[in-house]
């Protein structure tokens, strides 16, 4: 089943113990283990936390489809098993200044308080 766009999500390497953040471009099919990006020399394989991650944290990678001169440039079986199927390949964010992370912080805040407002009032059990 595809992952819905926007979603984040937390992979850590079993070797090296790192751990990196990534979201999707758009829906699609994510993979449960992946090559470790969190140390260019570190051979080992990340495992997916399944979106089990808070949705505020800052991503440093996302999954995307590939499209145009980019998905010409992927061999034939990445094509054809994998893109074609719905599935998504990785790659690194640009960095971002803090500005611009506190400018989607607030929006978020925002985003959150309006949903606390439309919900309106939580109701509480008789024990709290």
């Amino acid at each position: 089943m595809p992952e819905e766009a926007g979603a984040k999500n937390l992979y850590q390497c079993e070797e090296c113990l790192l751990c990196i953040v990534t979201v999707n471009a758009v829906e699609g099919t994510t993979p449960f283990m992946t090559m470790c990006q969190a140390l260019p020399d570190c051979t080992g394989s990340m495992r997916s936390v399944m979106y089990a991650v808070s949705q505020v944290v800052e991503p440093g990678f996302e999954w995307y489809k590939p499209e145009g001169e980019d998905y010409e440039a992927l061999d034939e079986e990445t094509r054809t098993q994998h893109v074609d199927l719905g599935g998504l390949l990785l790659r690194p964010l640009p960095r971002r200044t803090p500005e611009e992370r506190m400018a989607d912080y607030h929006a978020m805040l925002r985003r959150a308080q309006r949903a606390r407002e439309e919900r309106g009032p939580r109701l509480r059990r008789k024990d709290e």
